[in-house]
C-alpha cells in the first residue's frame, strides 16, 4: 500500500494506523464477511491462499459462505 499510504508500514505506522478498519468498527452497521488469502500482502489471514483464490475447492467454498451469508442477512 506504498502508493496509497506514501510510505511502509515500517517507515510510518501510524498513517496506517489511522485508516485501520478498527477505528471504524462502531460504525458498522451490517453484517460483514470478510474473506482473504493467507499470502495477501495487504490483508493477510491464517487460512487460504494468495490475494486470489486459484484452487477450485476454495473458489467454491467462498461462493457457498457468501451466498449462506446473503441468504442469513438480506431476507
Amino acid at each position: 500500500m506504498m502508493p496509497y499510504f506514501g510510505a511502509s508500514v515500517y517507515d510510518d505506522p501510524a498513517v496506517y494506523a489511522k485508516m485501520s478498519a478498527i477505528n471504524f468498527i462502531r460504525q458498522v452497521k451490517t453484517p460483514t464477511l470478510v474473506v482473504v488469502g493467507e499470502r495477501d500482502r495487504e490483508c493477510p489471514a491464517p487460512q487460504n491462499e494468495g490475494h486470489a483464490f486459484h484452487t477450485p475447492a476454495h473458489q467454491k467454498d467462498v461462493l457457498v459462505r457468501m451466498i449462506a451469508r446473503f441468504n442469513e442477512n438480506l431476507k
